[in-house]
Order: C-alpha cells, then sequence, then structure tokens
C-alpha cells in the first residue's frame, strides 16, 4: 500500500473547509445579521467536518502504525510525531489568543467561560474549556493518540482496551449517565468515530478494487443521510461517520491501485488544513465584526469570511507551520531542512 494517499490530504482541507463555513455562518448572524435558513442547512452543516476529521484520523493512525514493530523505538518514534505535529503550531495560536482575551476580555463572546490551564496549554481533558474554542477537538485527539500507545505493545491488550472503552461509551450514552467534566471526553460518543477510522484501515486490504467505486457513491450516499437526520439523535451522526469511513476506504483503494491527480489548491488546502482549522475561529470573530461595523450585508460579509480566513489559514501554514515542522525535521535528523507538508 502507498504511504502517501493524496486523497486524504484532499479529505482533510475538505472538512477544513466545511468547519470554517458552519463557524462563519454563525459568527455572520452574530455580528453582522441573521443568514438565511437554508445557509444553516448547508453551509452551516459545516460541523460535521469534525466527524470526518475524527474517523480519518482513526483511519490514518492505523493505515500508517498498523505493521509497526512492537518495540520502543516504533513508540517513541510515534510519539515525537504526534507531539511536533500537534503542539507546536497551536500554542503559536493558543498563547497569544489566551493573552488577547486576558487583557481585552470582551474579544470573546463566552467571556464567562469557564476556562482551564491544562485544557488550553496541554490539551489534557479537565472540567474547563480550552481558550481556543475548537480546541476541545484536539482534547479528543490527544486522548485518542494515547489510547493507541497501547497498540505497540500488544494487538491483544489494545483490542481488549478498545472493545471495554466502546463498551462504556455506549452503555453510559444509552443510559444518558455520561459524566461531566473530563469524563465527557472520555465517553463522548465521538470517539466512537476514531474507532470506526480503525476498523476502516484495518479492513482495507480486504477491499477489491472493483467494488471502490460502489463503495465511494455508498460513503456519500450514507453522509448526507447522517447530516440530515442527525437533528433526531446524537447517534445518527455515526451514519455520517461510518459513510466517511466507506468513502475514505473506496479513495485509498482506487489510489493504492491507480494513479490519481489532483489539482494543486485542493493539495495545498489539505496542507495548511490544521492551520486553517486553528486560525479560522479567532479570525472571523474579528472580520465579522468589522463587516457588521460596516454594514456588507450577511451575503458579502459570510463569502469575505470565509475566503479571508481560509487565506489567512494558507499563510500561516507556509510561513509558521511548514517552517517549524522543516526546522524539528532537521533537528530529529541532524541534516538541512527538507520541505515537510
Amino acid at each position: 500500500m502507498k504511504k502517501n494517499i493524496s486523497s486524504l490530504q484532499v479529505f482533510r482541507g475538505l472538512a477544513a473547509l466545511a468547519v470554517v463555513g458552519h463557524h462563519a455562518a454563525t459568527s455572520t448572524t452574530a455580528f453582522i445579521g441573521e443568514v438565511p435558513a437554508w445557509v444553516n442547512n448547508t453551509i452551516g452543516k459545516g460541523n460535521f467536518g469534525v466527524d470526518f476529521f475524527f474517523v480519518l484520523s482513526g483511519f490514518i493512525i492505523m493505515y500508517i502504525h498498523q505493521y509497526d514493530n512492537k518495540s520502543l523505538k516504533s513508540v517513541t518514534n510515534y510519539v515525537k510525531k504526534r507531539v511536533t505535529r500537534v503542539y507546536p503550531i497551536y500554542w503559536c495560536i493558543a498563547i497569544p489568543l489566551a493573552l488577547a482575551y486576558f487583557f481585552i476580555p470582551s474579544l470573546s463572546g463566552d467571556g464567562g467561560r469557564n476556562v482551564s490551564i491544562l485544557s488550553s496549554i496541554f490539551l489534557i481533558p479537565d472540567s474547563g474549556a480550552p481558550v481556543l474554542s475548537v480546541a476541545w477537538t484536539l482534547i479528543h485527539e490527544i486522548m485518542f493518540y494515547f489510547i493507541f500507545l497501547l497498540f505497540f505493545y500488544s494487538n491483544r491488550a489494545f483490542l481488549c482496551l478498545i472493545f471495554i472503552w466502546v463498551t462504556a461509551i455506549v452503555t453510559l450514552n444509552s443510559l444518558g449517565e455520561v459524566p461531566s467534566g473530563a469524563g465527557s471526553y472520555i465517553f463522548s460518543l465521538l470517539n466512537l468515530e476514531f474507532v470506526i477510522g480503525m476498523i476502516a484501515a484495518a479492513l482495507l486490504k480486504k477491499t477489491s478494487f472493483k467494488i471502490a467505486p460502489f463503495l465511494i457513491v455508498t460513503g456519500i450516499s450514507l453522509g448526507i443521510i447522517g447530516i440530515y437526520f442527525s437533528e433526531y439523535s446524537n447517534s445518527i451522526r455515526l451514519i455520517f461517520s461510518l459513510g466517511m469511513a466507506i468513502l475514505i476506504v473506496g479513495s485509498t483503494t482506487i489510489e493504492n491501485n491507480k494513479k490519481l491527480t489532483w489539482p494543486g489548491i485542493f493539495i495545498l488546502l489539505g496542507n495548511a488544513s490544521y492551520s486553517i482549522y486553528l486560525i479560522h475561529n479567532p479570525a472571523l470573530s474579528i472580520t465579522q465584526r468589522v463587516f457588521g461595523k460596516i454594514g456588507t450585508g450577511w451575503e458579502i460579509g459570510l463569502f469575505l469570511g470565509i475566503i479571508l480566513t481560509t487565506l489567512l489559514g494558507i499563510i500561516l501554514h507556509l510561513t509558521v507551520e511548514k517552517k517549524i515542522l522543516n526546522y524539528i525535521h532537521a533537528f530529529r535528523t541532524s541534516k538541512q531542512p527538507k520541505q515537510v507538508v
């Protein structure tokens, strides 16, 4: 199987754009004017980009590491890659934002929320919220990365832990007994999406190239059903997640058997997706306030908010994130900086 799958990068970019659209609609309503119902029923559904990210994360981690040796070296490499990928650029956004909220509390629409230092700096589950609002999803990511460490010790032990975790999540949510605080992260239904992604990666090698197009159509169809029926139950969101897992398997199977060429802009969006995700909400808080003051109207304000914050995320990726990753790579290998995307 190919190590680098372009489709996965493209999916990252599309998921990031979906989340940007969701928050742009919310911020436009808050600072410019009420957006119509059809906007909330289309762009406003972009919060499902988070679910896509979780499925994709589970898939990628298993896809990359399922054949790794059970050794301390594998664990060390895994931890170094995950830590350096998540934290440095996150701190570049979270720390200045925390300082800005401290000195100018009015910048935060939720100025009275309970902020946790543990969550804000180290992305550890806590009773308080992280200072960067979207970082709650990163807390889930870090928790999943930590649990995956057991995979490098024993497949059987890892499967047992996942089984116990899934059983606890399903049981507590069925009974309506999910704990508050840190427990709300540990036992959230959203964690099942990482598991769905891992299962998809494990099944990939058994997937025939002939059925890959059917899987893509099926995945997209289930995704649409999951989005538009999720209002009836949070558990229906898992239909969307299942659809995205099937879509990923189908597209990865095709790319493992046939070269696919994506337009450069889609690859760039995928490479910059993490920076876009981190910066877009604080940026929208500013842009939509400005557009509200000058009276652009919701149409222009929404469009410009999405475009400007996405461009800002791309610039952040090219000028900060990429350089950080290059120098970290150079430091680890004691060579000259290489291009890392």
